[in-house]
């Protein structure tokens, strides 16, 4: 009879990590829907989309990789050594953008636009080809 309360709080603690877990994924998922949903709808006319389709691509394939990367090795070292690296490549990242400082991003856009503009008819191939 003793072991029967042990086998019952095992149970009783398996369904509390798997209830969390399934919690917490819902409320993950919701969160990517959100921020796919205002990346093309609110911030595509503000911003180049381009950018928010790379973050939600690479974002979401993160859990995955730590999750592989916990299953191969099982432990969290290799997991603290993605994340590092991660934010290593945002660091250069943010170091190698340009400073809008006092910059009108407006003006910023608006010669992006011709640049691309001008390139573009440059490339152009006639109709006849």
């Amino acid at each position: 009879m003793a072991t029967a309360p042990a086998s019952d709080e095992k149970v009783s603690s398996l369904r509390r990590v798997v209830t969390a877990s399934m919690a917490g994924t819902v409320v993950e998922w919701y969160e990517f829907f959100l921020y796919a949903t205002a990346a093309t709808l609110v911030f595509g006319p503000i911003m180049f989309l381009g950018y928010q389709v790379t973050s939600i691509f690479a974002g979401s394939l993160a859990p995955i990789i730590a999750t592989a990367i916990l299953s191969a090795t099982g432990s969290w070292v290799g997991v603290a050594f993605y994340l590092a690296a991660a934010a290593a490549i945002t660091l250069v990242a943010v170091i190698s953008l340009r400073e809008t400082k006092g910059i009108s991003l407006h003006e910023i856009d608006r010669v992006d636009r011709e640049r691309l503009k001008a390139e573009t008819e440059s490339v152009r191939v006639p109709a006849g080809r």
